[in-house]
């Protein structure tokens, strides 16, 4: 039954298995240097193997797993190097993406703030899971509404490398000074000024990057 799914459901299946391996990475449970076993997954998904390869082939071209010939995939380990590459690119790319929406007078300002209220909720339930989901939703606004395709799918890959690396090496730091850390970002939104909003988010981005 399995092998006559449609090609349509094993699209939306690879994206449920890329969904699920991502969530084992970010809790912990899959750890960097792990192999990834196909058929196991499969099992645990209730599919068949195709719908599983997508996905670690899919999770491939981000970076997050490597593969190892005639071995299989398994968990890439970023080094500190890398981590601090990501950063310069990260920070340039949300300078400019901040620039753009404050150019095309586009007020975000109001969804932005209700990130931070959202992060604040999280940190006072001492949440980092759900921080770090509100943290990634605040800066994903910026990015969409600068409405570069290219720039959007870039970001995405280096904000998955960053928030995996974080969260399995746990270097969260205190999650309500990290909150408070974005009010400046969205002062510049309110007043739609692109050079401070631009300073403001590569400021950000440089001071939370962790101490390596």
């Amino acid at each position: 039954m399995m092998e006559t799914i449609s090609k349509k459901s094993r699209v939306t299946l690879s994206g449920q298995v890329r969904n699920y391996i991502l969530t084992k990475i970010l809790n912990g449970e899959f750890e960097p240097g792990e192999r990834l076993i196909e058929m196991k997954i499969a099992n645990q998904m209730q599919t068949s193997q195709a719908p599983v390869r997508e996905a670690i082939r899919e999770l491939e071209s981000t970076g997050l797993l490597e593969n190892l010939p005639n071995r299989g995939s398994r968990i890439r380990q970023i080094s500190n190097q890398e981590l601090s590459d990501i950063y310069d690119v990260r920070a340039q790319l949300e300078g400019y993406a901040a620039e753009l929406v404050c150019r095309k007078k586009i007020e975000i300002a109001d969804e932005l703030e209700l990130a931070v209220k959202q992060m604040h909720s999280a940190a006072l339930q001492d949440n980092l899971m759900l921080f770090s989901s509100k943290n990634h939703e605040f800066h994903l606004i910026i990015i969409k509404y600068a409405g570069n395709e290219i720039l959007l799918k870039t970001w995405l890959t280096l904000h998955i490398q960053i928030k995996t690396f974080l969260i399995v090496n746990r270097l969260e730091k205190n999650l309500t000074n990290l909150a408070n850390s974005h009010n400046a970002i969205v002062d510049a939104f309110r007043l739609l000024d692109d050079k401070k909003a631009r300073t403001e988010i590569i400021n950000h981005i440089y001071k939370n990057r962790p101490e390596l």
